[in-house]
């Protein structure tokens, strides 16, 4: 989740736990959405700017300006490697992840308050009063829209497509309403990864499936396939490799400003809880004058106490 103050936050549903809390530096920001193949998350911001997060990750992965204006909405293509951003500058940007450049743009006569792409690809705008459906138009630009509806009076804040199903939800200020869009929806569905028509016990199943099944904060990167690559480096170059990387953490750690983080400071408090031989002898040197002192003082007490009835003659 992310809200105005600018702060990302993933939570583990099924526990509760608060996984990872990542603050932007951006600003507020309005828009969220997650790429399905990789599972990493993308974030508009009011300067124009999209980031991809990851929970492991302190740091946006991939930093891009996409628009002029702040970014509104988000949506990803079902195979993940198409992204569609629309701004308040007008224009509605089709993005090819995998190298992160803009295939092609398209103007619409309001700015673009939200973003729908159905299984089949078709791409839903919602400008104003009136919601745009656009065919084929992610992967090739298209000439003209497939279809238009208007509602007079009220502005659409949000469009989406139902699943399986020919049918476009579309919210606006005076409520919701579905609008039938053909060629929308998948007929031929997939049982085993999602079945519209399960009963209780198959959904109870599917619950402790995707349990089992649940991805991992760490396993969350931009190239999935990374994961089970193997490092064919040899021994010594990945040790040199680990040798460079500590070396770059002590000039990191060098470089700080004075004061307690100094690093002669810092590698005294490092010091001071170890016990060494030096360490006991000058411990057991200062109990030895304190115990002097203390007999010194008992003595000089006693003379005084004598002195009284002893007086000093002249």
């Amino acid at each position: 989740s992310v809200g105005r103050g600018g702060w990302l936050k993933y939570q583990d549903t099924s526990t509760g736990e608060l996984v990872a809390e990542w603050r932007t530096k951006l600003g507020p920001c309005d828009c969220m959405a997650q790429n399905p193949s990789n599972a990493v998350i993308s974030l508009g911001h009011a300067n124009g700017c999209l980031t991809m997060w990851s929970p492991s990750v302190s740091k946006p992965l991939v930093k891009m300006l996409c628009h002029k204006g702040p970014i509104r909405d988000i949506a990803f293509l079902n195979d993940g490697n198409h992204m569609v951003t629309a701004g308040l500058d007008g224009k509605v940007s089709i993005w090819d992840v995998r190298n992160y450049k803009r295939m092609h743009s398209y103007y619409t006569p309001r700015p673009p308050m939200s973003i729908g792409i159905s299984q089949t690809g078709l791409l839903s705008l919602g400008c104003g009063y009136q919601t745009l459906v656009w065919k084929d138009a992610i992967k090739q630009k298209a000439s003209s829209p497939y279809m238009r509806h208007t509602i007079k009076g009220q502005q659409i804040t949000h469009t989406k497509f139902r699943p399986y199903e020919d049918i476009l939800a579309l919210g606006h200020t005076g409520g919701m309403m579905t609008m039938v869009v053909p060629g929308s929806g998948v007929s031929n569905y997939d049982a085993f990864e999602a079945n519209p028509f399960q009963n209780a016990k198959q959904m109870r199943e599917s619950e402790v499936h995707s349990l089992l099944e649940k991805l991992q904060p760490d396993m969350i990167v931009l190239d999935p396939a990374s994961i089970a690559k193997i490092d064919q480096a040899s021994a010594e170059v990945i040790e040199k490799e680990k040798q460079e990387n500590q070396t770059v953490e002590v000039k990191q750690l060098k470089n700080k400003q004075r004061g307690k983080s100094k690093i002669g400071r810092k590698l005294k408090r490092m010091k001071a809880n170890v016990v060494s031989e030096e360490r006991e002898k000058l411990r057991k040197k200062l109990e030895d004058m304190q115990k002097a002192k203390e007999k010194l003082a008992d003595s000089e007490s006693e003379k005084g106490t004598f002195a009284a009835f002893f007086p000093r003659k002249s």
